[in-house]
């Protein structure tokens, strides 16, 4: 345990990733003894719920960051939407087999490409009890797009957006700037409905404290540093949640959640490394369960400057990479080798377009031929703990090519840096794109659109495919223009493609709850006995 195993030591078709992930085992399986006394010394919401319904449980789930804000129109992070889905409510939601069907609206026309005009469900009331109206919808949209002392990190979503306009209080038209096959799926997976008035009244900063929403559960408190509690919303108009409470403890160590888990402190871990699940699967008491995910793992880089303007460069770190050692001997199988960010579940994912082979002579050729034989330095930036040992496998693989490089954590580096263009030459940052919307167009728009958010690379050729089947109204042609797309991307190599993920939720066996592939933890009918 003290570095790689010898060289006669070393299994034949196996792959060590070095002193790195070596001296993070440690940590990891330290971690793992942890008892319940040496969790945290906070004991979160342990007093009875105080709702007046449901079956007067309290589900905890574990997750592995804390939200910066409770306001449902500000983040883009994965967490804070799912937290968020707990308190909100979209004009559609997607069902249980991934399809958008209505949700506080109740449907829509589209009198051509670019209108869409929704009615709205009559007889819903925000946790303060005041109506839903389109006035909240209207002003939802115009704080995403407008409001600058919010600064919403969602104007992304938004940008196609020409006008949100109210009908009367229970209709809404949206004019789209360009057609937009995808909109609908937007509207049910990643935007959502605050209340006008409350908003008001409270200002954005309490707002994002205490916030008000139509959903199933409600704010009872916030313990920044250690836990959230929501109380059942007894007058939900799609009726009571099954549960009457649930606590969300923020455990940024995975070998940590896994304690609390078999400590009974957590009754449920999404997202935990298939390495750690596995010692669960022969204990009693706890369950594990597995759904193709629909986040792709990639390095991002700036090909406008530096290395990375050469494309032999960007090739050459792709062939650089064992995908399938990280994969099936790091994450034990908890992902799948990709060359696209998009993967099966995902509209547009092309079965045509394969991850790069490993090659680290075709990686030094390349390296030498762009005139970098002699040796690069590279910085890779990472801001999740999650995926330390990924981020360490990598620079060992780099690092076998002749790539020296530095590791740097900073948890601000996408805010701080990343989104405002500032991510320097010979900077990689290991970064994830969830597809929430179930269709190709969410990460194409967050990383290569030039429209949107494709901060770093773009180009007329990429811009006009995604244009295309971002308004192609036909499924088929859809599809055939996304296949283009995706090898045209894989080609350019604008990212260091690494895998998407098999996600992974570890529960405890009186828990019911049915992961998604599109990473809703939809808790309103989660049960537990």
């Amino acid at each position: 345990m003290n570095g790689s195993p010898p060289q006669s030591a070393r299994m034949p078709g196996r792959c060590y990733f070095g002193s790195r992930r070596s001296r993070y085992l440690i940590s990891v399986l330290a971690a793992a003894t942890l008892t319940a006394g040496t969790l945290s010394s906070c004991s979160p919401s342990t007093s009875a719920p105080t709702a007046e319904c449901g079956n007067g449980k309290t589900l905890t789930v574990s997750v592995a960051e804390e939200p910066s804000s409770l306001d449902g129109n500000y983040d883009t992070y994965v967490i804070p939407a799912q937290i968020s889905a707990n308190l909100y409510d979209g004009l559609f939601t997607m069902d249980q087999n991934l399809k958008p069907i209505p949700n506080l609206a109740t449907k829509y026309t589209q009198p051509n490409p670019t209108t869409y005009r929704l009615e709205l469900r009559r007889g819903v009331k925000f946790h303060d009890g005041s109506p839903f109206t389109a006035a909240d919808v209207v002003n939802s949209f115009d704080r995403i797009s407008n409001d600058k002392k919010l600064a919403s990190k969602q104007t992304s979503y938004v940008s196609n957006i020409a006008s949100t306009t109210a009908d009367g209080d229970y209709a809404v038209t949206f004019k789209l700037k360009e057609a937009d096959a995808s909109f609908i799926k937007a509207l049910a997976s990643l935007l959502f409905i605050t209340p006008k008035k409350a908003i008001q009244a409270a200002g954005n900063a309490k707002f994002a404290t205490r916030p008000v929403g139509t959903g199933p559960f409600k704010i009872a408190e916030w313990v920044k540093g250690d836990h959230l509690t929501m109380d059942a919303n007894c007058s939900y108009w799609r009726g009571e949640p099954t549960v009457s409470r649930v606590v969300w403890r923020f455990v940024s160590e995975p070998a940590t959640a896994l304690a609390s888990l078999q400590s009974g402190q957590t009754d449920m871990v999404p997202y935990i490394s298939t390495d750690l699940a596995q010692s669960l699967k022969s204990r009693d008491g706890f369950k594990v369960a597995s759904v193709p995910g629909v986040r792709a793992q990639f390095l991002a880089m700036n090909p406008t400057t530096g290395a990375a303007r050469d494309p032999r460069v960007r090739m050459a770190l792709n062939y650089a990479i064992n995908r399938k050692a990280i994969t099936k001997d790091l994450l034990k199988d908890g992902g799948v080798p990709t060359g696209q960010l998009a993967s099966k579940p995902v509209f547009g994912f092309s079965p045509n377009t394969d991850p790069y082979p490993y090659d680290p002579a075709k990686a030094k050729q390349l390296l030498s031929e762009a005139g970098y034989g002699s040796g690069l330095t590279l910085t890779i930036y990472n801001d999740r703990p999650v995926v330390n040992l990924i981020w360490q496998a990598v620079a060992d693989q780099l690092e076998a090519v002749g790539v020296k490089v530095k590791l740097k954590f900073d948890q601000n580096y996408f805010a701080d840096t990343f989104l405002k263009k500032k991510m320097g030459a010979n900077t990689l940052y290991l970064q994830g794109c969830s597809s929430l919307t179930l269709d190709a167009d969410f990460c194409m728009g967050l990383t290569f659109d030039s429209k949107r958010r494709g901060l770093y690379f773009n180009s007329p050729e990429t811009d006009r495919l995604i244009t295309k089947a971002r308004g192609e109204s036909d499924p088929k042609a859809r599809q055939a223009t996304y296949e283009q797309l995706m090898q045209k991307l894989h080609d350019a190599a604008p990212v260091v493609f690494l895998y998407s993920t098999v996600d992974t939720y570890a529960m405890a066996d009186q828990v019911r709850f049915t992961p998604r592939s599109d990473q809703k933890l939809w808790l309103w009918n989660a049960d537990k006995s």
